[in-house]
C-alpha cells in the first residue's frame, strides 16, 4: 500500500491533472470519465476485494457501477445490483419512518419513551422518564452502549426486538438526557420498537411498506427469510487479508441501527428523494419541516482530527445523519459497518448532489488505506468543478510504525488461549511478520491480526480494519500472565487438571476438549460421539454443521415453541435450547456457536434427573475446555 505522504503528493498530482481537462461546460460524460480514474485508483489503495458505487448529481444518477471482485479469490465481479449489509445507514431509515408518523400525528418525537413504552427504564428510572424521542434521534440519551449484551441477543423470534430493549434496565445513564452525543444502537431498537407499538406492523414492514415500496427499492430488505433467498455478498472478516464470510445477520439484536441490505441502485433511489426534497416520483416520502428536522445539526462530536487530515473543528449529529462544513461547504454523511462490509453516504444538500459507496470489508484501517471520505467528498467536488481536496488523507506516516523485531526463539511462551472479563478470547499462535499471529473470537465476528511487536513487551496487533497498542505481562517466574489490549486484560489460559480430565482431540486439528475419565470418546474426522460405559443414556455428541442455528434445530425435529438459551462460555456465544423427552424420560441439550472458519452443533442427552448432575460433572469441563480452530 502506498504511504500517506507519498498519497498526498499524487492526489495533488491527479488533481492538477484532473482540473486541466476541466472546462466550464463539462458535461456528463467528462464528470463520469473523471469519477472513473478516482474509484479506480481507489480500488488499488484498498484493502478491500471490492465496492460499488453510485453517484446524482442534481437529482439525477449519472454513474452506477461496482469495481473488483464480489468474494477475494473468486472471479465473480461487483457490480451496481450487489447486494450488501449497509449496517448503520440504516438508522437514517428508522429516522424518516419516525418522522413519516410524527407527520401522520401518530407521536410526537418530543415525547418521552415511555409514553410508547411506559416499561422502558434503566437502572435509573427518574432519568429514563426524561428521554424523549428526539434525544434517541439525536443519540444524545445519556445511555451509555453495552455492545457484548447487544451482540449476544441472536434470536429471530418475534419478540426479540422488545427483549432486547427490556434489557436496557440495567444499562446506566452516565450523562444527562439530551446534552451531549454517545453513540447508541440500543436507542435505535427502541425507536423501532416504538414504530412497531404504533403501526402495527413489525420494523421491516413498516420500512417496506412506507419506505422501500414506494421508492421502488425492490432489492432492499431487513427481512431475513427475504435475504436468505437472494444472492446477497456476505462480505469478508477482517483479518490480516480478508476472509470471505459467512452472512451474518443479527435480526434480534440490530434490526432498527444496522440490520438493513440494499444495493447501491436501490441507495441511490433513496437519495435523490432526500436532494428532492423529500420527493420520488410524485410521491412524497417526508414533507420539507420533516427534511428540515432530519438534518438539523444538534449535538456536537469529535471531527476529523488534524492528523487524520481533517481541520480538527467538531461536527454535529442530526437524526441518523452527521452534519459537517469543509473548506465552508456543507455535507449531510453516514456510514455503516457491519463487520464483513460497510458503507458511506454523503450528501451535497446545496447542489442536490449525492454519493454512495457499499464495501464488501468492514471499516478499513486509514492508515494504510484510502479512506471512503477521501473519496465520497472528491467525487462531490467534481461535480461543483472543484479541485480534489486532501481531506481525510493523514498528514503523517503512522506513528505506531516501528522496526523492532523480537527474539525468533523466545516465541513459544507466549502460545495458548487469553480471555476477557467480557467473553472475548484470543488465541495466540505461530505466524504474522514478526512470529506471532492472534485469532480474535470477538461475540460472532471473529478476526485474525498480526503481532507486531514495540519491544519484548509492548506490540500493536494490526489487520485491514485496525491497529491496537497492548502490551504482555508476566509472573515472577517469567511465565506469560495476560496481555492488556482495546481496554480490556486477557488472562493467559491454564491446561487443565490431566489427573481429573482427559483430553481430546480430532486427527485434523479442528476441534479439542476435555471430559472426566468415565467417557469414551469415538471420532470419526472432527465428528464426535462420547458416552459412558453401562449407561446407554448418556451421551455427547458434536460436529461441523452447515446450517443456521434455527434450521439445525428444526432439522433435529424440535418444535417451533422450543424455549431457547443463548450463553457466553470459554470466549464462545452459544445458542441453544433444552428439551424433554417425555416418553424416553431423557432431556437434551442443543449447543450451537460459529467461528471464523466452521458452525458447530453439540448435543448432550442425559436421563431427566440427571441434568444438573451431568450439567456440572460433564457439560461445564467440556466447554470450559473446548477448542475450535
Amino acid at each position: 500500500m502506498i504511504r500517506p505522504l507519498i498519497k498526498l503528493i499524487i492526489s495533488v498530482v491527479l488533481s492538477f491533472s484532473l482540473m486541466s481537462q476541466m472546462s466550464l461546460a463539462t458535461s456528463e460524460s467528462d464528470y463520469v470519465y473523471q469519477m472513473e480514474r478516482i474509484f479506480k485508483d481507489h480500488l488499488t489503495q484498498i484493502q478491500a476485494p471490492g465496492f460499488s458505487v453510485a453517484v446524482i448529481k442534481n437529482g439525477k444518477v449519472i454513474l452506477a457501477k461496482g469495481y473488483g471482485k464480489k468474494v477475494i479469490n473468486q472471479n465473480q465481479p461487483m457490480d451496481e445490483n450487489t447486494i450488501l449489509s449497509i449496517g448503520s445507514l440504516t438508522k437514517s431509515f428508522t429516522a424518516m419512518a419516525i418522522l413519516q408518523l410524527q407527520e401522520k400525528g401518530a407521536l410526537n418525537i418530543d415525547d418521552p419513551v415511555v409514553k410508547y413504552l411506559p416499561w422502558f427504564r434503566s437502572s435509573d428510572k427518574a432519568l429514563s422518564d426524561t428521554i424523549t424521542l428526539r434525544m434517541m434521534l439525536n443519540n444524545a440519551s445519556g445511555l451509555s452502549p453495552r455492545f457484548s449484551i447487544l451482540s449476544n441477543n441472536t434470536s429471530r423470534r418475534p419478540d426479540a426486538l422488545e427483549k432486547g430493549v427490556r434489557a436496557m434496565s440495567s444499562y446506566e445513564i452516565k450523562r444527562k438526557p439530551g446534552e451531549s452525543f454517545e453513540y447508541l444502537n440500543e436507542g435505535w431498537n427502541t425507536l423501532g420498537l416504538i414504530i412497531e407499538k404504533i403501526s402495527g406492523l413489525t420494523w421491516e414492514e413498516y420500512i417496506e411498506q412506507n419506505i422501500l415500496q414506494p421508492l421502488n427499492m425492490s432489492k432492499s430488505s431487513a427481512e431475513r427469510k427475504v435475504i436468505e433467498q437472494w444472492d446477497v455478498a456476505k462480505g469478508h472478516y477482517s483479518g490480516i487479508t480478508p476472509v470471505a464470510a459467512d452472512l451474518i445477520h443479527i435480526q434480534g439484536s440490530l434490526p432498527a441501527g444496522s440490520g438493513f441490505f440494499s444495493n447501491v441502485i436501490d441507495l441511490s433511489h433513496y437519495l435523490t428523494a432526500l436532494v428532492k426534497g423529500g420527493k420520488f416520483n410524485g410521491q412524497t416520502l417526508l414533507n420539507e419541516k420533516s427534511l428540515k428536522d432530519l438534518w438539523k445539526p444538534t449535538v456536537a462530536v469529535t471531527g476529523l482530527s488534524k492528523e487524520m487530515g481533517g481541520d480538527g473543528k467538531p461536527a454535529h449529529y442530526a437524526m441518523g445523519w452527521f452534519v459537517f462544513d469543509i473548506d465552508g461547504e456543507r455535507y449531510i454523511s453516514h456510514g455503516g459497518e457491519a463487520r464483513t462490509s460497510s458503507s458511506q453516504a454523503m450528501i451535497d444538500p446545496i447542489h442536490n448532489s449525492a454519493v454512495v459507496i457499499l464495501y464488501n470489508t468492514g471499516n478499513l484501517e486509514s492508515y494504510s488505506n484510502e479512506s471512503n471520505l477521501y473519496v465520497s467528498h472528491n467525487i462531490l467536488r467534481i461535480l461543483k468543478d472543484m479541485p480534489l481536496s486532501q481531506f481525510a488523507i493523514p498528514v503523517e506516516a503512522d506513528p505506531l510504525l516501528n522496526y523492532f523485531l523480537p527474539a525468533k526463539d523466545n516465541l513459544d511462551h507466549y502460545h495458548g488461549v487469553y480471555l476477557s472479563g467480557s467473553g472475548k478470547r484470543m488465541r495466540i499462535q505461530a505466524g504474522g511478520s514478526e512470529g506471532l499471529q492472534m485469532f480474535l473470537q470477538d461475540t460472532i465476528y471473529p478476526s485474525d491480526l498480526d503481532v507486531d511487536f514495540i519491544n519484548d513487551t509492548s506490540f500493536v496487533m494490526r489487520n485491514i480494519a485496525q491497529r491496537i497498542q497492548g502490551h504482555f505481562t508476566y509472573n515472577e517466574d517469567g511465565t506469560v500472565a495476560s496481555l492488556v489490549w482495546g481496554g480490556e486484560t486477557f488472562s493467559k489460559k491454564q491446561n487443565r487438571d490431566n489427573q481429573k480430565y482427559t483430553s481430546y482431540q480430532s486427527d485434523k486439528e479442528d476441534i479439542s476438549f476435555a471430559l472426566p475419565p468415565r467417557w469414551n470418546v469415538v471420532w470419526d474426522d472432527t465428528v464426535f460421539n462420547a458416552s459412558v460405559s453401562g449407561a446407554s443414556d448418556l451421551q455427547l455428541t458434536g460436529q461441523i454443521v452447515s446450517l443456521e442455528f434455527e434450521d439445525w434445530l428444526a432439522q433435529a425435529g424440535l418444535p417451533n415453541d422450543t424455549e431457547e438459551i443463548s450463553e457466553l462460555r470459554n470466549g464462545y456465544i452459544y445458542q441453544g435450547a433444552i428439551v424433554t423427552d417425555d416418553q424416553a424420560e431423557k432431556k437434551r441439550i442443543f449447543l450451537y456457536c460459529r467461528t471464523q472458519n466452521q458452525k458447530y452443533g453439540f448435543i448432550l442427552t442425559v436421563p431427566e434427573g440427571q441434568l444438573t448432575h451431568e450439567i456440572i460433572q460433564t457439560l461445564n469441563p467440556f466447554l470450559d475446555s473446548l477448542d475450535l480452530y
